[in-house]
């Protein structure tokens, strides 16, 4: 963590200092040093303390010495005396880069990312090849979403390092998120060939292939990943999705089981498992799953959602109001807990005006969103505003994939308005069908009635 070049310039330096007192605090400067790389921090913080107050240090070895204490203080989670040393060594040494790039990793681990990035680039004014600033700053970047500047710091540091396995994982993850897939294949490779024991760039890779559908190869990558951790929950997990998505529900449930062997608060693996159920329509099996999940983190949004569509699958509109309401207080921009309310309130049949105000805001959140228009079209048809209705309908089938379209059709054939097939294709005897079935504001999404709820197809 500390230049070994200005480090070497403290001990000689303080070789060449006299005899006596200051010889012994010069050795209480050597042995705090010594002792900070060893990991040995609390014999560090009595040595560079007394090395502080009795070495008569200046400038640059004043500098090394107060932030290598400011670090102990930091590993000590004392972070606002870690900030008081840093500033101190800065005091001292306004050009030493470690004291800045030890200053920005405190800033970080107290989330304060855009003055962690200005420190970061301050030590880079000193020492452009700092790496551990210039990965920093990267993951820094990253953290705030400011993609284009991370992937630029992850480059460079693959420049100076070419060999930085770590450096090609992190940049892999910069081209996933800005969907560039066939970059980031190559930049996970390149991290495995460099380093074949590490294992996120297999997982990164699983994570990949799941993405671009190709679930076998996200399989093999997910094996490769276990052969080095073998009770990761996260893999695991992902490795029981690529399962489901081939239509293997055992062997998913078996990887979400060893998910939650390997970590029973690893909370993905029962919603996981969760799905699954629902998939099979095995609902109340799926509320078990996701009340232990709940139990774990009463604080997760998106959780209480899932549990809020399965109580409305079952028709307790009551339970599944009580859930999205719950998560809607934990995140009032949850735009998918007031949609899926808002929904709730149609089938109970019991506050219309409740649920186009949900909707509403749903719509806000969430904009242009197939599902949200979903609910507004269905709440004006129920409202009588079949025109206005129809409009939104018309807006949806120009949005939706044919998947969407088919399944409106099965619904509306089910419910007798519609006598084609469900080829996806919106056409007048759709169009006509839709309308019909808005005239009597009926579901065209599901089989769920308002009346006399049955489980959605």
């Amino acid at each position: 963590m500390f230049s070994r070049s200005r480090r070497a310039g403290l001990v000689l330096v303080l070789f060449m200092t006299g005899a006596g007192a200051q010889a012994q605090s010069t050795q209480s400067c050597l042995a705090g040093l010594e002792a900070v790389d060893a990991g040995r921090n609390a014999e560090a913080l009595i040595q560079l303390t007394n090395c502080i107050d009795d070495a008569g240090l200046q400038g640059s070895n004043l500098a090394i010495v107060y932030t290598a204490r400011g670090a102990v203080h930091r590993d000590f989670d004392h972070h606002d005396q870690a900030l008081v040393d840093f500033n101190k060594a800065i005091q001292a040494d306004a050009e030493y880069a470690d004291a800045y790039f030890q200053r920005g990793y405190l800033r970080s681990l107290d989330q304060d990312l855009p003055g962690a990035i200005e420190d970061y680039s301050r030590a880079l004014r000193f020492d452009g090849e700092h790496e551990a600033a210039i990965n920093n700053r990267g993951n820094a970047y990253w953290e705030l979403g400011d993609l284009r500047h991370a992937q630029e710091d992850f480059t460079r540091l693959i420049d100076l390092s070419p060999d930085n396995a770590s450096a090609y994982n992190n940049r892999g993850n910069v081209w996933l998120e800005l969907g560039d897939h066939h970059r980031a294949v190559e930049d996970y490779r390149r991290a495995a060939q460099l380093n074949p024991q590490f294992h996120e760039p297999w997982h990164n890779l699983g994570v990949v292939w799941a993405k671009l559908g190709e679930h076998r190869n996200a399989i093999e990558s997910y094996d490769k990943a276990l052969d080095i951790e073998p009770d990761n929950a996260r893999t695991l997990s992902n490795r029981a999705n690529a399962w489901d998505a081939l239509g293997d529900p055992q062997r998913a449930l078996d990887d979400f089981d060893a998910a939650i062997r390997a970590d029973p608060s690893f909370t993905d693996a029962y919603a996981g498992k969760a799905n699954i159920w629902l998939q099979e329509r095995e609902y109340e099996r799926a509320i078990d799953e996701l009340d232990v999940a709940i139990a774990q983190r009463p604080r997760n949004s998106p959780l209480l959602v899932l549990r809020g569509e399965l109580w409305s699958a079952i028709g307790n509109q009551s339970r599944a109001i009580s859930d999205f309401t719950a998560a809607i207080r934990l995140d009032p921009r949850n735009g998918d807990a007031y949609n899926k309310r808002a929904w709730s309130h149609y089938l109970a049949g019991d506050d219309h005006e409740r649920a186009f105000e949900d909707v509403q805001i749903a719509f806000r959140l969430l904009g242009e969103d197939t599902e949200t228009l979903n609910s507004v079209a269905h709440i004006l048809a129920v409202a009588g505003n079949n025109e206005k209705a129809m409009e939104v309908f018309e807006r949806i089938m120009h949005l939706s994939a044919a998947s969407a379209i088919s399944r409106y059709q099965a619904v509306l054939g089910a419910r007798g308005y519609y006598s084609g097939d469900a080829d996806g294709i919106y056409d007048a005897a759709t169009r006509d069908a839709l309308s019909a079935c808005i005239r009597d504001a009926c579901n065209a999404w599901s089989l769920q009635d308002q009346d006399n709820p049955r489980l959605a197809i």
